[in-house]
């Protein structure tokens, strides 16, 4: 489906860990690094701890492209990582 874009900003609130699979959550941060503009930014609140904590997601960020992803906030389970293109 076409969304559009380029966007400066994505946000994504308590969804991502619902696609279960890592596979599927590394394919979604893929295809949000793809409509963000140079110097854009992605904000995902998500319940990090129950799906392989937040370092593993910060790396699976980066690997779909984003230059930097780092942890702004953290309550265990959820915390907010701010991902910048």
């Amino acid at each position: 489906k076409t969304v559009g874009g380029p966007f400066d900003l994505a946000v994504s609130g308590i969804a991502i860990h619902n696609l279960h699979e890592m596979a599927a959550m590394a394919a979604c941060y893929a295809a949000i690094h793809s409509v963000l503009k140079s110097g854009g930014c992605f904000l995902d609140y998500d319940h990090f701890d129950r799906v392989g904590g937040t370092p593993l997601h910060q790396h699976m960020l980066k690997v779909a492209g984003f230059a930097s992803a780092d942890v702004i906030w953290h309550e265990h389970p959820t915390a907010i990582i701010k991902a910048s293109v």
